[in-house]
């Protein structure tokens, strides 16, 4: 079922973009994406980077894969670009350009069934086994050295908590909650501490693509200005829930 919606996704956010400024579309190569799969905060995002592109007046779709390959795909040019990825990327992975306006900004806590400290800050997981998701920039950063498993999706990573593979976990909010609350909702896995993270997300683009970025920004600006990447996430999360 759950392939099954994100096929209708990307379906929908394909369809979406071609529907407006079709005379700047048929000059307009079709941009193909990477985003990750089974991730609420990238089904998010994409909502978001759809609407951008159909602002632009730029055809695109979304292929959805696991973390770590979103970006090796985007990086490679076997896509042209990554839905939303960390600032910074570019750093590590060249060959992709930010478009300068965020996206949306995303929260993070760890989350447990058994450990009863506040977790407040990555130093205080440094105790633990730690599970992270495979691909994902931020707690690979904060993580890097201490003990840790991955896992490839926010349910795999459930189950190494639930089967006390590992004492904490950590996702973002949106992620952790809708997981929870469809898979695992009598497990007693609840957040542990504050704020791991409140980081901006950003699109990238692989640089053959960079011609794209000033129009790309433009459009997350007027949306941005105008309130309507909040309406977008609301509306995309609440159309989450339901699926689920």
């Amino acid at each position: 079922m759950l392939a099954c919606r994100y096929f209708l996704v990307g379906f929908l956010i394909f369809a979406g973009a071609m529907h407006g400024s079709a005379r700047a579309q048929d000059s307009q190569k079709k941009i193909v994406l990477s985003g990750i799969m089974d991730n609420v905060t990238h089904e998010i995002v994409g909502a978001v980077v759809a609407a951008a592109y159909e602002r632009a007046g730029i055809p695109m779709e979304i292929r959805w894969v696991p973390a770590k390959r979103a970006l090796n795909e985007a990086n490679s040019g076997r896509s042209d670009g990554d839905v939303g990825r960390i600032e910074g990327t570019e750093k590590v992975w060249p060959n992709l350009v930010p478009v300068p306006t965020p996206v949306m900004v995303f929260k993070a806590h760890a989350y447990s069934t058994n450990v009863d400290a506040k977790i407040n800050d990555w130093s205080d997981l440094k105790p633990y086994r730690i599970g992270i998701i495979r691909g994902i920039r931020y707690s690979d950063i904060a993580t890097e050295n201490m003990q840790r498993k991955e896992a490839n999706s926010p349910q795999q990573l459930m189950h190494l908590l639930i089967n006390n593979y590992v004492d904490v976990v950590v996702l973002t909010d949106n992620v952790a909650y809708l997981t929870i609350t469809r898979d695992f909702p009598k497990a007693g896995i609840h957040p542990v501490g504050g704020l791991l993270a409140n980081q901006p997300l950003y699109h990238f683009v692989n640089r053959r693509n960079r011609k794209l970025v000033a129009r790309l920004d433009a459009a997350l600006q007027e949306m941005t200005a105008s309130g309507e990447i909040e309406k977008i996430k609301q509306r995309a999360l609440n159309e989450i829930a339901l699926s689920y």
